[in-house]
């Protein structure tokens, strides 16, 4: 009999004795009362289900982190995250109150609480020295919570044993939620946004083929940070159900991570596309030759992909970070970006080897950008790069915090995918197989990448990864089936291969960068560079006062610097404003320092002329600031890069095909090579 049929037939009469109960009431105290209750008994059930089963503790953990239903949720009185988290930890508890769920912890189990604990006793010395005490107060404050959330996560992971069903609660939120992205995007023209959980940050962005779709989230780079997360184990469970021949479940997870990848292009966000790019290419790699095999069959699809709109030419405009071309004509969104780093990296170095203290830079950025002399920043209060947090708010110490956290976590994945190797890929039994594995380190990867782009938050299903590969590791390393003679050799085989693949990447980073250094070299132009630096110098019309305080009302100076500019007939010439330091640069490139000067002094004369047919000199005069010295410069223009990428592209297809004879020629003679 099966398992169904003998909880129905336990339970059968309770049931139905609730149902009799709740079609009394709705006649009796009406049908709004009646659907408050039965929810009411609905979430007591829950609740009582996740207290005694750690799997559904774990499934609501998962599920609501990865929606975000904390933040979509925030006005409800009381924290969804904070109320989880205590039904998790009674959970966990009660687990380990039982004999049963106990015996499942394996050693190790503590491993990525350890590692994150490793990195916040870093943080210890620049939250002493901290020039921000509340910020650096409330930062440490979260991480201790996140601490506290790992331990319990890892628990639960433990005493579940469920590890394809926790995949399962990672992949229903991402697909649910883009597929509602794409329901908004495609079929309610971005009307409606389904509770709070399909969002849409703007409908602007250098050739974008879509509005910029965020989920759950406030910002749609944060939002595929999520996606890619996911992805990678979305990956591993197509692959599970290849093996398995289950239609149905490779129906749910082909779906899934279609839906994955749908949600990455409608955020439009050119990081995301890089970074998840780079963790599929990783996962090739890691999950073993029959995927890879099937990968490079495949491979003709990429090259499709980037002719999407909305994806190679969006990617295209990332060259305006290192192209000569006029800041005014680049993304602004890129140029304040970088400005913004500029800050950062000028905070790192007044404060190297312990920072301003954690949570601090959006605070003390308006004291040190007057003296990085860099570009306006906009609204931008946030390093967006996490590396350049890390080394603004904790300093070198810090960061090598960081680092052993990160590396920590792919040891700990390689050390999990090479010993899967032996294991059955139809995961046999709900065992785990080396393609999990792999997602732990093309995850890892993935977000590490973003995470160039993007500054730490949301931090929960980062660290939600590292105890999912924690995990993966205790398992792999207990597991007896994995230390016969058959999958230990599999095991020596994976470990030579990823000793060759990491040969093979170095020379091929090498080699590209050869390959890229030298055609740079070669094809860019030299160009001259001349500056000069204006301000607004108040007439004593009006008020005076008022008038002289440009630099607190930002606006001002970018205005007037986009009429200068538009006074200028030259497009080699641009005006910048920087609101912060009350100037406004000018900077001409020329090819003669003779020429850079002739098209920078065009634009200073013409300032006030320009702002007079504006009628905007009643209140402000254009003034002279600084003149600088001209400047060489090796200008690299669309064309060059173009260039420079087929190149190394062609380098690294050379590189591949060289090292495919090298393996053929091992498997020949039976004799390692590289």
């Amino acid at each position: 009999m099966s398992t169904l049929s003998t909880v129905v037939q336990r339970n059968g009469g309770f049931v139905a004795a609730i149902g009799v109960a709740l079609l009394v009431l709705a006649f009796t105290v009406g049908p709004s009362m009646t659907l408050l209750m039965l929810g009411a008994l609905i979430g007591l059930g829950v609740v009582a289900a996740a207290v005694m089963v750690p799997t559904v503790a774990l499934g609501l953990m998962v599920a609501s982190e990865f929606a975000n239903a904390s933040g979509v949720l925030a006005q409800l009185p009381v924290s969804v995250y904070m109320a989880l988290l205590g039904l998790c930890g009674l959970s966990a508890v009660v687990g380990l109150s039982r004999k049963r769920y106990r015996a499942r912890i394996r050693p190790g189990w503590w491993i990525p609480a350890s590692l994150l604990l490793a990195y916040l006793v870093t943080l210890i010395p620049s939250a002493v020295l901290s020039q921000d005490p509340a910020s650096t107060t409330t930062s440490l404050s979260d991480s201790l919570k996140d601490l506290v959330f790992v331990v319990i996560v890892s628990l639960l992971l433990q005493m579940s044993g469920r590890p394809w069903w926790t995949i399962v609660a990672i992949l229903v939120p991402l697909a649910f939620i883009s597929i509602l992205t794409a329901l908004s995007e495609y079929v309610v023209g971005n009307n409606v946004t389904f509770g709070g959980f399909s969002t849409i940050q703007s409908d602007a962005g250098a050739d974008i083929a879509a509005a910029r779709h965020s989920g759950p989230l406030p910002d749609p780079n944060f939002w595929g940070r999520f996606l890619i997360l996911g992805l990678p184990f979305g990956l591993a469970s197509v692959t599970r159900s290849l093996n398995r021949r289950n239609w149905m479940e490779l129906l749910f997870s082909g779906g899934a991570t279609f839906a994955i990848l749908l949600g990455i292009y409608l955020t439009q966000s050119r990081g995301t596309m890089l970074a998840a790019g780079l963790a599929v290419v990783v996962w090739i790699i890691a999950a073993g030759p029959r995927i890879r095999r099937r990968a490079f069959f495949l491979a003709p699809l990429s090259l499709l992909i980037l002719l999407l709109p909305g994806i190679g030419d969006r990617l295209l405009t990332l060259t305006q970070t290192v192209s000569s071309a006029p800041d005014y004509s680049a993304d602004q969104s890129l140029t304040e970006r970088g400005n913004v780093g500029d800050v950062a990296f000028g905070v790192f170095k007044a404060n190297p080897l312990f920072g301003t203290g954690p949570g601090s830079f959006a605070n003390v950025m308006t004291h040190y950008a007057p003296l990085t002399n860099a570009g306006p920043t906009g609204d931008i209060t946030a390093t967006h790069n996490l590396y350049l947090e890390i080394l603004s708010e904790s300093g070198i110490v810090g960061m090598a915090g960081w680092a052993i956290l990160v590396i920590g976590m792919l040891v700990l994945a390689y050390n999990a995918t090479v010993r899967l190797a032996g294991s059955f890929p139809d995961a046999r039994g709900g065992r785990l197989t080396r393609a999990t594995g792999a997602a732990g380190i093309a995850a890892i990867v993935g977000f590490s990448a973003a995470s160039i782009f993007l500054h730490l938050a949301y931090s929960r299903t980062f660290l939600f990864v590292c105890a999912l590969i924690g995990y993966m590791y205790t398992v792999a390393r207990t597991d007896r089936e994995l230390s016969r003679p058959g999958p230990r050799r599999a095991t020596n085989r994976a470990r030579k291969a990823f000793a060759f693949a990491s040969a093979v990447t170095v020379l091929t980073a090498v080699a590209a960068t050869v390959v890229g250094a030298t055609l740079v070299g070669v094809l860019a132009r030299q160009t001259y560079v001349a500056t000069s630096e204006l301000t607004l110098q108040a007439t004593g019309a009006g008020y005076p006062g008022y008038a002289m305080d440009v630099r607190r009302r930002v606006a001002t100076l970018p205005a007037y610097a986009s009429v200068i500019q538009a006074g200028g007939a030259n497009q080699e010439t641009t005006v910048i404003a920087d609101p912060t330091r009350g100037v406004m640069t000018v900077t001409a490139v020329g090819s003669s320092p003779a020429e850079a000067i002739q098209r920078r002094d065009a634009i200073v004369t013409n300032a006030p002329n320009a702002i007079k047919q504006s009628s905007l000199d009643a209140v402000y005069n254009v003034v002279t600031v600084s003149v600088g010295d001209v400047t060489e410069k090796r200008a690299v223009d669309g064309t060059t890069l173009r260039i420079v990428l087929l190149a190394t592209a062609g380098e690294i297809a050379l590189v591949l095909f060289l090292c495919g004879r090298i393996r053929r020629e091992e498997r020949r003679r039976g004799v390692w090579l590289i």
